[in-house]
């Protein structure tokens, strides 16, 4: 054997040894995707308890109202389950025989759950608002004494319509 091929050989060794003194340990791989997992969970949740909020703020201007009500209402219901089905999966310990084929089971549930969840949202966004109450239109800017738009705002705005005004292109 050459010196490069037993400096090679003696690398392989230690990589070996490396991989036996630290494996991967499946139970904590599982635990930190379904801590992942709920978080990404609580913010859909959040988003759709605002978006509850917009349409019963709006409900005598909202065009579809009820349909809005009843997807966004089903979706926090699915979401609440899937959260309380991560919470239990999160428990079993995976690198024991007997909670391997529940968690299987169980993790299957919760990605058919998720499907549906964002299924049930991108409808949701279609029957959505088409323009948000927030949208300054062309009308308000120009009429700055509605209240929507302040002295400040409208004074720089004059002052930028000058300045263009006096430069030449």
């Amino acid at each position: 054997m050459t010196r490069r091929e037993r400096e090679r050989e003696r690398e392989r060794e230690r990589e070996h040894d490396h991989e036996k003194s630290c494996p991967l340990d499946a139970n904590i791989y599982a635990t930190r995707k379904t801590v992942a997992q709920g978080m990404m969970d609580i913010a859909l949740l959040t988003a759709n308890a605002s978006q509850l909020k917009h349409v019963l703020a709006t409900a005598d201007t909202h065009d579809y109202y009820l349909i809005n009500l009843v997807l966004i209402g089903s979706s926090m219901t699915l979401q609440i389950m899937v959260g309380i089905l991560l919470v239990v999966v999160g428990r079993w310990n995976i690198n024991k025989r007997k909670d391997q084929n529940v968690a299987n089971v169980t993790n299957n549930v919760i990605v058919i759950l998720i499907f549906l969840i964002t299924v049930v949202n991108v409808l949701i966004t279609a029957f959505g608002d088409e323009e948000p109450d927030y949208v300054i239109t062309q009308k308000q800017w120009q009429e700055p004494r509605n209240g929507i738009v302040g002295d400040d705002v409208y004074r720089l705005d004059r002052e930028l319509k000058a300045t263009f005004n006096d430069t030449e292109i």
